[in-house]
């Protein structure tokens, strides 16, 4: 691994240096977006639960063979959609989630409002590349030219699959506000 500066860089060094407490400042920081990668896909979110444990206990165990740690949101998410697809090869088909499905990712009180709920099961309904620049842009708070090097993509693609997204959401908003 080289000396990469990011925002998961020095969490990774100490982790890899001997302190594996810190590796749940990661889980808590991608914890949300594995469980909705993983749920979108598998459609139980109990079952995504237990699906995103094995993730992040993957991602522990290989830790080491991360060679880049600007990449490390990109790679768990690789691990996730890996993960998502061996369950479904041993539990059956995919299955949709239903748009009232409430995916952990609480406000204060725990849970999620209900717009918010609505908001996270329209955006795990767009086409995976744009998923995965909304999530990596609002869930994540990446910057564009950031999103653009984890997806190895140019600026310009993202901005163009970020602007899909927003129109293709828009469009199902307005379809489920009517």
């Amino acid at each position: 691994m080289t000396n990469e500066v990011g925002p998961n860089s020095e969490l990774i060094h100490a982790v890899l240096q001997g302190h594996p407490e810190v590796f749940g400042e990661l889980v808590e920081r991608y914890e949300r977006g594995v469980l909705a990668v993983i749920a979108r896909k598998i459609g139980d979110i109990h079952a995504a639960q237990d699906v995103a444990q094995e993730v992040f206990v993957k991602a522990y165990v290989n830790l080491h063979t991360l060679r880049h740690p600007k990449v490390f949101e990109a790679w768990l998410y690789r691990i996730a959609r890996r993960e998502a697809a061996t369950w479904q090869r041993r539990n059956g088909a995919r299955r949709e989630v239903p748009l009232d499905h409430d995916i952990p990712a609480a406000e204060r009180n725990g849970q999620l409002k209900e717009a918010s709920q609505k908001l996270l099961a329209e955006v795990m309904r767009l086409p995976e590349t744009e998923r995965h620049v909304i999530l990596l842009r609002y869930f994540s708070q990446h910057k564009v030219k950031d999103i653009a090097h984890i997806l190895d993509r140019s600026v310009g693609t993202v901005t163009k699959q970020l602007s899909r997204a927003h129109a293709r959401l828009r469009r199902q908003y307005e379809a489920i506000k009517l």
